[in-house]
C-alpha cells in the first residue's frame, strides 16, 4: 500500500445522509478534520433534514443536500 501524502490534500467529503442525530455525531469528526487540514475545502453531502447543521458552520465550506427521493 502506498503512503499518503497527508499535506497534500486539498479537498475533503464527508457523506452524512443519516437521520439529524447520526448527523450531529459527525461534527466533531469534521472539527478534528479542520484542525487537521486547516487550508483544505470541506464539502460535507447530507439529507435534507440534517444539511442544516452545516449550512452556516465555520468548519464547513460547503453544504450540499442530498434527498434520495
Amino acid at each position: 500500500m502506498a503512503a499518503i501524502d497527508l499535506d497534500s490534500i486539498r479537498s475533503i467529503l464527508v457523506i452524512s445522509l443519516s437521520n439529524v442525530g447520526d448527523t450531529v455525531l459527525t461534527t466533531p469528526v469534521i472539527s478534528l478534520l479542520r484542525e487537521r487540514f486547516p487550508d483544505s475545502s470541506i464539502t460535507v453531502v447530507a439529507g435534507p433534514k440534517g444539511v442544516s447543521l452545516f449550512q452556516n458552520c465555520r468548519t464547513v465550506n460547503e453544504a450540499i443536500v442530498y434527498d434520495k427521493r
